[in-house]
């Protein structure tokens, strides 16, 4: 999907054109990454502009769309991120056995496919203020602070390969997509506190907490 792809969204037949992201982005959420790598959420802040009751509607209900969406991606996130950091680099499979890291019954991801990947999907959302207050919800900021201190605390050595391991699917390109994912999120975490403290969010005061003094005192990234 390129940026050309996105000119219709600004055409008369701009309404239908967010019918037919929000039934792609259903089939597939990479589908919503390559739409905002392609400019959409610029897109769609330049229409909020429009008065054309319509295309409000259609953009509402993009955003709707959308913001159903976040939760999925968090919640593959979160499996995966389980998976890598138990048992020192081993997952759970289906059943919710431990199984070895690359083992016939439980497959890490590919990177490609790995749900690590969407992440930056938050991070365009919330550069949006049009779709920032759909997006971000206690849920979320919860998510956030367990993923921070999986990958920065002594879990971290079982993503990253420590201790002897193999690392994150013993390749340098699985390596790259958690350097990847930990510098998305602590983007993500600084759009998050200046949202939260500029604004009543449904956070727990404990999470709201958590962030202020980790962006202040982690010193795990660089």
């Amino acid at each position: 999907m390129g940026t050309g792809g996105l000119a219709v969204t600004q055409s008369k037949h701009g309404p239908w054109s967010f019918a037919t992201f929000a039934w792609c982005f259903r089939l597939s959420p990479r589908w919503l990454l390559e739409a905002c790598k392609a400019k959409l959420v610029p897109a769609v802040e330049r229409l909020t502009r429009d008065k054309d009751e319509y295309a409000g509607r259609a953009l509402a209900a993009l955003r709707t769309e959308i913001a159903r969406l976040v939760p999925a991606i968090a919640a593959q996130i979160k499996d995966e991120l389980g998976g890598r950091s138990s048992a020192g680099g081993a997952r759970r499979n289906s059943a919710g056995a431990l199984v070895a890291s690359g083992s016939a019954s439980g497959p890490r991801p590919q990177p490609a496919k790995s749900p690590l990947g969407l992440f930056p999907v938050v991070l365009h959302l919330l550069s949006s203020p049009y779709f920032r207050t759909a997006v971000v919800s206690g849920q979320l900021v919860a998510d956030l602070a367990s993923w921070l201190t999986i990958t920065a605390g002594p879990a971290a050595a079982g993503l990253s390969g420590g201790s002897g391991g193999a690392g994150v699917g013993g390749t340098s390109s699985n390596a790259a997509l958690l350097n990847d994912f930990k510098t998305t999120l602590m983007h993500v975490l600084e759009v998050c506190a200046g949202v939260m403290w500029t604004q009543s969010c449904t956070a727990s005061r404990s999470a709201q907490c958590f962030f202020a003094c980790t962006l202040h005192e982690c010193t795990v990234f660089p």
